[in-house]
């Protein structure tokens, strides 16, 4: 049953790891120029974020690194959660502005969810992380000392060194 755990990934990786090569090899290095949207909105928005300078290529760049090292099984989880951002825009630019590549998203956000799953124990430190500003706000009076204006309070159990 692993040997088929792994042999699903494989192929998700690639799959996700192909897009992602593909299409950001082909829109930085002028491969295939092909003209992919079919909406006047969705080629206004491609073109506004050509003429930013840097937005578009930036953003293929990261396609065409991450996509390279999911395909090498290499960082996978690093992969996944840089590609996330991208992933959502992508998603929402299929949805708002041109759905006629609707099948490939699916096939992406599918490939993309099941490498999420099988790596999700990566990623539970995001979801349980909580990081508080006021000292007095964590919830175990053991961690640090309380501060009060101008002093320092030492819980009771604690011997200072």
């Amino acid at each position: 049953m692993e040997n088929k755990k792994n042999y699903k990934m494989l192929l998700a990786r690639t799959v996700l790891g192909g897009i992602f090569l593909i299409f950001g090899a082909n829109e930085i290095f002028k491969i295939n120029p092909v003209q992919w949207w079919s909406e006047p909105e969705a080629l206004n928005f491609v073109q506004t974020l050509k003429e930013t300078g840097y937005f578009y290529y930036l953003i293929h760049s990261i396609e065409l690194l991450f996509g390279t090292l999911l395909i090498g099984g290499v960082f996978v989880p690093l992969s996944i959660l840089i590609l996330t951002p991208v992933m959502f825009n992508i998603l929402y630019f299929t949805m708002f502005l041109d759905p006629s590549l609707w099948w490939l998203n699916l096939i992406q956000v599918a490939c993309f969810g099941y490498i999420y799953a099988y790596y999700s124990d990566f990623f539970k430190w995001i979801l349980k992380y909580n990081m508080k500003i006021d000292p007095n706000s964590i919830e175990e009076a053991d961690l640090l000392p309380r501060i009060e204006i101008g002093k320092a309070k030492i819980p009771e159990n604690k011997e200072v060194a």
